[in-house]
């Protein structure tokens, strides 16, 4: 598969290259500063080749618990983690997260967070390490000595995030920068 075949089907976890999919999950996710709306994140039940996963009744189901805990408030159902901040401090990042409260987890047989990524100033985005500390993340990068962006699953599909809520709910993708993405002329296409 030659590199411009790899960007278009998703399975490039660089984001220096850029993501349609991964702005449209960013579009969706700010819908969620709307009253009562909520979201399903699917990373982990998806398909690198096509943005509809099959696995519908799993969607579902994350829908249903979504309502469940969001408009009923019934007890035993739980969101995915969102991003909520970062801080940049000592050459690293900490990250904050909503419906975190009960910690995160990694999923991954090696048990290493994977799936996020530093920049600097020059906006040039490497690959980094990240610990869980409770339910926050740290971040860093020796090439990235002073980071000032972080992302994670930043791609078509990020089969690389492995970051889970303690409940196995995936850590939704996001970017803490709001630099020009690829899309940025391409509204309302």
């Amino acid at each position: 598969m030659n590199q411009t075949t790899v960007r278009l089907h998703g399975t490039s976890q660089n984001s220096n290259f850029g993501s349609n999919w991964a702005e449209l999950r960013e579009a969706q996710n700010a819908a969620l500063q709307l009253p009562n709306t909520g979201i399903a994140v699917t990373t982990d039940i998806g398909d690198a080749f096509n943005i509809h996963p099959r696995d519908k009744a799993n969607v579902g189901y994350r829908l249903a618990g979504t309502a469940f805990n969001l408009v009923y408030h019934l007890p035993g159902f739980y969101e995915s983690p969102l991003f909520a901040s970062a801080e940049f401090n000592n050459g690293c990042a900490v990250i904050n997260f909503t419906h975190a409260d009960e910690g995160l987890i990694v999923k991954d047989q090696y048990g290493y967070v994977k799936g996020f990524e530093l920049a600097g100033a020059d906006h040039k985005f490497y690959y980094a390490q990240a610990v869980i500390i409770g339910n926050k993340v740290k971040v860093w990068c020796p090439a990235v000595p002073d980071p000032v962006a972080v992302r994670y699953g930043w791609t078509n599909a990020p089969l690389d995030a492995n970051l889970f809520s303690s409940k196995g709910l995936p850590v939704s993708p996001f970017r803490s920068d709001n630099w020009d993405g690829i899309t940025v002329t391409h509204k309302f296409e």
